[in-house]
């Protein structure tokens, strides 16, 4: 789960070094913009070959070791073969036990929620409305 960042560059908001991926950042890295948030909380990546298709990867920019899910070493493409050996590659029932013995901590999101962002004044002119997003 990656946490919510502003698009625009306002430390009286929020302090930058709060957001992992921020609009102050002049060199974000891993191909984003400079000077641009992002919104998604995360990103899927859908991976297919022949009839398997998996969207168990969910990546995104800067995600440190610890957080990733688990890689399998044994090849890059044995989850389309149903192949994987390495324990909790597949990702699919693997037991919490695991990554908390391994990582310190029972899965790669570690039971996030959205909340609340007490931070900024709410603005009722600023609601969605179900128009626009059926558009």
């Amino acid at each position: 789960m990656w946490s919510f960042s502003y698009n625009e560059c306002n430390e009286t908001v929020f302090a930058s070094q709060n957001q992992r991926i921020s609009a102050c950042d002049d060199e974000p890295g891993s191909g984003m913009n400079p000077n641009q948030g992002r919104g998604a909380p995360e990103i899927d990546i859908l991976e297919g070959g022949d009839t398997a298709i998996s969207s168990s990867v969910q990546v995104g920019p800067g995600m440190p070791e610890q957080f990733r899910q688990l890689a399998d070493n044994s090849s890059y493409s044995c989850i389309y073969l149903y192949e994987c050996t390495t324990e909790g590659a597949n990702n699919k029932g693997v037991p919490t036990a695991y990554y908390e013995e391994l990582r310190g901590h029972k899965s790669p999101y570690q039971g996030p929620r959205y909340g609340a962002n007490n931070f900024c004044d709410s603005d009722s002119t600023l609601v969605q409305s179900y128009k626009t997003v059926a558009a």
